[in-house]
Formats: structure tokens, sequence, C-alpha cells
């Protein structure tokens, strides 16, 4: 079994997380790129503002993606809790290049959450007739401003957490003492846990906000089923479908983040408390599979929204034809979609 303290990291560990990294980012640019051109132009009118809100949810995400990916570019040296930066961030020193830019990476979790919250809350609105409300210049830049500064709290208090760094390199090198030499070549941090309250309460507060942002999301969505359902009497078999499709949607979308960013976290956090020599061969992935967020929201994106499942299964059956079919009319296509919709219930 491996001693951890006799594990080191080389250039060669750094550079086969770099390719990955990239290869996830050509991912993220691709997925993104895809979802905004279906969005902007394959969206009907029958969504009105909604689309707004969907383009919302993927412009946040690819710019968690884009900081983690091409800015930051933390790499995890565990058993520590640390991360050293290896992108262009790591020429401004461990403070401003790796400690800074790792507790504004928090910011970026507040805003991929509070993205899907607003759209679950217009998508609730719309249901009751009045998301018109949502959509006036207040109202939206007011949610946006929540929207930002969601996980600002995680922010300061991790800043102001930060303590000697001295003090806990010293103490982490006494402990792992062939990191020395990778350590001390790269703008890296260790996040001090061992006397220091001020980092207990940092994670606390990270927790807080964590669970409250999830426990909104999945409430909003719960009142979006149980609301439609008792206002199906009042709607149209067609309205009543698309209502329906895009909760479904947007609580899959509401899914992505545990599974591509809560999880992998919450493995890691088990992996560092236990010491288990398993998290060595985790930990890299860690950020790999964080920035696969964009890629599964759209691709459940397309799949559960039929306009967009809809256009891109005619682009297949393009290519396999080798002519272009004459395209329906958007109203015809949501007909269509409704019939189906109702076949299957």
């Amino acid at each position: 079994m491996l001693d951890l303290k006799d594990l080191e990291y080389t250039e060669q560990d750094v550079d086969s997380f770099l390719v990955k990294m990239h290869m996830n980012g050509a991912l993220s640019v691709l997925s993104t790129a895809l979802a905004i051109y279906l969005i902007i132009w394959k969206s009907p009118k029958a969504m009105g503002a909604y689309k707004w809100f969907l383009l919302n949810i993927v412009v946040s995400i690819f710019w968690f993606e884009l900081f983690i990916i091409v800015i930051f570019t933390p790499f995890p040296i565990f058993p520590n809790p640390g991360f050293c930066a290896i992108g262009p961030l790591k020429q401004f020193g461990w403070y401003w290049g790796s400690t800074v830019p790792f507790f504004v990476l928090t910011l970026f979790l507040g805003i991929c959450g509070m993205s899907v919250n607003l759209a679950a809350a217009f998508r609730l609105s719309a249901i009751y007739g009045v998301s018109q409300t949502l959509i006036k210049p207040f109202y939206s830049g007011l949610l946006l401003l929540c929207q930002m500064v969601y996980a600002a709290p995680t922010l300061i208090a991790g800043l102001m957490s930060v303590q000697d760094r001295e003090k806990s390199v010293a103490g982490m090198l006494q402990t792992y003492p062939k990191m020395e030499k990778f350590f001390m070549s790269h703008t890296c941090f260790v996040i001090p846990l061992d006397d220091n309250p001020k980092m207990y309460i940092c994670l606390g507060v990270a927790l807080i906000q964590l669970v409250v942002v999830e426990i909104m999301s999945a409430m909003i969505i719960y009142l979006s089923f149980k609301s439609l359902i008792k206002r199906k009497c009042f709607m149209s078999a067609k309205v009543y479908n698309m209502h329906m499709q895009f909760i479904w949607s947007i609580g899959a979308q509401f899914a992505v983040p545990i599974i591509t960013i809560n999880t992998p976290f919450l493995l890691y956090c088990i992996f560092l408390i236990s010491q288990s020599p398993a998290g060595v061969d985790f930990s890299p992935y860690l950020f790999i599979g964080v920035t696969t967020h964009s890629f599964f929201n759209t691709l459940i994106m397309i799949s559960m929204t039929a306009p967009y499942r809809d256009t891109v299964i005619s682009w297949i059956r393009i290519r396999r034809v080798g002519k272009v079919p004459v395209v329906p009319p958007i109203s015809v296509t949501l007909v269509n979609l409704d019939k189906r919709a109702t076949i299957v219930k």
C-alpha cells in the first residue's frame, strides 16, 4: 500500500492534468456554442422570455469552466487540503494567483446554482401568468444582482481565514517532506485547518449556502409541478404539456451540478479526511469532472426540450440522407410535440 508520506508529484503529472483539462475545455466551448445557437435561433415563440433564463444557465456554467480551465487551472496536491495554480494566474504569487482565485470559485458556484433557481422561478411564475413581472428591468436586475453576489459571504469568510503561509507550509512539508520540491516550484497554497477556527467558519458558511441554494431549487421545482397539476383545468393540453416539458428539463438541469460538482467534491473531502490512498488517483479528476458540467447540461437541455431535440435530429437526418428536408413551421412543431406528449400520457 502507498505510504502518503512518500508521495510526490512531477511535471509529468501536471502535463497530463493540463491535457485532460484542455480536452474538457474544447468540449465545453463546443457544447456551449451549440446550446447558445439553439436557444437564440431555434427557440419557439411559445417559450417567450424563458429562453433568456436558459441562456443565463449556459453562460454562467461556461464562465465557471473558463475560469477553472483557462485562467486558474488548479492542480490538487492530495493528501494536503491545497492546490497549485498552473494557469496564467500563477505569475501573481501564492495569494493573488492561487489563494484568492480558489475562493473566487465559490462565487461561480453560487452564480451557477442561482441561475437554475431563477429559471425555475420563472417557470413557476409562468404557470400563474405573472412571468412578465420577473422580466421588468427592476426585478430582473435585482435577481441578477442576487445571483452574482449570493456566494459572497463564503468568499469573504475564506479570505479572512487565510493565515501565515509560512507556518502552514512548514507544517505540511514536515508531514510530507517529498513534496517540497514540487510545492516550492509552483504557485501553491495550503488550506490551513489545524488551529484555525476561521477556516471552519468558512467551511460552515459554504456548506450552509450550498444546502440553501439546493433546497431552494428543489422547492421551486416541486411547487412548479404541484401548481401545474392544480391549474391543469385552466390550460389547453398544448400549454400544459409545454409547461410540463420545461419543468422536467429544469429539474434535470438541477441534477447536473449535483452529479458533476457536488459529488466529486464530496468524495474528495471524504478521501481528504480519511487520508485514503485512493484519493491519490481520484484527486486529479476532481476538476476534470467538474469541467464536464456544460457538456452534460447541454445534453440534458437538448434531449428534454422538444424544439432543440427536433432540430438536432433533423441535422442528423440531413447528414444521413444527404438532402435538406422541409422544416415545418414552429407552430406545427409545437402541435406535433403536444400530440406526442398526449399519447405518452
